[in-house]
């Protein structure tokens, strides 16, 4: 629903533009707000609710007809600051969503078991044991991509089985009722076993996803973590279920797969790429 706003702004900054008589700084300014508005607009959710419009139009149409007339707005320095104050949020808000992507997608990103197997050389040591062990493990080649099938990590991993972790921020009331969507961001791999022996006397690896986004990514880790607590924000851990590496007959497996992201958690479906 907010981002309905954008779209009327954008209108509001065109009609000024092509009809209002104005100089030339005056004309690019205007194109340039036009451009901002429209590309927060297509950002956001677009969630449209015919009251919010209505009543945002008619505002919009009367700062309108006052400037036709010439006359001076009243408070002109507070609608300054809340105009302010919505492009600013507007466009970190717009950020936020082309890199982090919404729930609603479903799509989350994609998970390639490449059919390959190596032997690592791996050192670990159990919690029952207080000797360092050495083998070498069969290792399975995989890539995780995002969303966009940007790649998030290609390597290989031990083990029976592999995971993802992903960290959701849901969204509720008031802030939903405002049309935003539910954030996610794909955080880790990890590996598992078969059975509860083979879980405790083997290795356990685990891999952060890289996703250096500046200060995109501070914004997300504040309120995450809560230190930036506003009403509405809910932060939620899900695991997926384990992926197989291997066959019955302990051959490596070559798979594709799409991540979904539900209210249920974190699942996957065999992809067949067209």
């Amino acid at each position: 629903m907010f981002s309905s706003l954008y779209a009327l702004l954008a209108i509001y900054w065109f009609i000024k533009l092509t009809l209002f008589q104005s100089t030339l700084r005056q004309k690019v300014y205007f194109a340039f707000m036009a451009a901002l508005s429209l590309w927060i607009f297509f950002k956001l959710p677009q969630e449209m609710n015919r009251v919010f419009i209505g009543g945002a139009g008619i505002l919009l149409l009367f700062f309108l007809f006052l400037e036709s007339r010439k006359k001076p707005l009243r408070f002109a320095g507070l609608i300054g600051y809340v105009a302010a104050f919505i492009y600013v949020t507007g466009f970190i808000l717009a950020a936020l969503y082309h890199t982090f992507s919404l729930f609603e997608h479903n799509v989350i990103g994609y998970m390639h078991l490449k059919g390959k197997e190596t032997s690592t050389l791996c050192s670990w040591k159990n919690p029952y044991d207080q000797h360092v062990e050495k083998a070498y493990l069969p290792a399975y080649e995989l890539e995780v991509l995002d969303q966009n099938k940007n790649r998030l990590f290609q390597g290989q991993m031990i083990g029976d089985l592999v995971a993802i972790r992903t960290r959701v921020i849901i969204l509720s009331f008031p802030v939903r009722f405002l049309g935003f969507s539910h954030l996610y961001q794909l955080d880790m791999i990890y590996n598992g076993y078969n059975t509860a022996s083979r879980h405790i006397s083997f290795p356990h690896f685990a891999y952060g996803f890289s996703q250096n986004r500046g200060w995109l990514e501070k914004i997300w880790s504040q309120l995450f973590t809560g230190e930036w607590n506003f009403p509405g924000i809910k932060r939620a851990v899900l695991e997926s279920s384990f992926f197989p590496l291997k066959d019955n007959d302990s051959c490596p497996l070559q798979q594709e797969y799409e991540l979904i992201l539900d209210g249920a958690g974190v699942s996957a479906r065999l992809y067949h790429p067209s």
